[in-house]
């Protein structure tokens, strides 16, 4: 498995742990994994393939869709999946994902509510590095155990490459691509287990 030989590539946002985490996050009898984000944000693009790849370990995606960022923000048109359309089964983890803009910035699905209550929770400091980032994208909550405001990767790892290249340099554990990717996954895959360890489903 490429994972088992992938190291971290440079880290750009940190995977925090819940301050004093009380009982986890549940919905539909299972922790939940609630991710927001924006088609148009390229941090977004870039932690959306690793957020992909962990959940894989855990279930089964159907539907899932590829885009790219804006063309006129940074990192211009990095490509990515596309959660809009997508589903998602396991039987240990319930998954919410909220895409709230395409890749021209046009408004897409509406946050829910549970969107605005994490958000406000936790997509403030100590998590985020400063209040002038509280409430940006992506946010990511597991189980309201551990939260993740921002990428774990540059996007500049991916520039110039199509979803599809991207994708097959998955399996080169000695890719710059895989290092950031499956890296990232491997920090989210061992939080999702420390959660379903102490929490597992019902």
């Amino acid at each position: 498995m490429v994972l088992a030989h992938v190291s971290g590539g440079q880290s750009a946002a940190t995977l925090h742990t819940v301050r004093k985490p009380g009982r986890p996050l549940v919905v539909g009898g299972k922790p939940a994994i609630v991710f927001v984000s924006e088609e148009s944000c390229p941090f977004c693009a870039a932690e959306r393939w690793s957020l992909a790849v962990a959940l894989s370990h855990f279930g089964t995606w159907t539907h899932l869709g590829t885009t790219r960022s804006s063309a006129t923000d940074v990192y211009p048109s990095t490509a990515t999946l596309s959660f809009r359309t997508a589903g998602y089964q396991s039987a240990q983890l319930t998954l919410r994902t909220t895409e709230l803009a395409d890749s021209l910035g046009r408004s897409l699905q509406s946050p829910t509510s549970l969107d605005r209550q994490l958000i406000g929770t936790y997509d403030v400091p100590p998590y985020v590095t400063g209040a002038d980032q509280s409430g940006a994208v992506p946010f990511l909550d597991i189980a309201n155990h551990y939260v993740l405001a921002g990428s774990q990767y540059s996007p500049q790892v991916l520039a110039g490459l199509s979803a599809g290249q991207i994708a097959s340099q998955l399996r080169n554990p000695s890719s710059p691509v895989a290092k950031a990717i499956d890296g990232s996954a491997k920090v989210i895959i061992a939080a999702i287990d420390q959660v379903l360890h102490k929490h597992p489903a019902h």
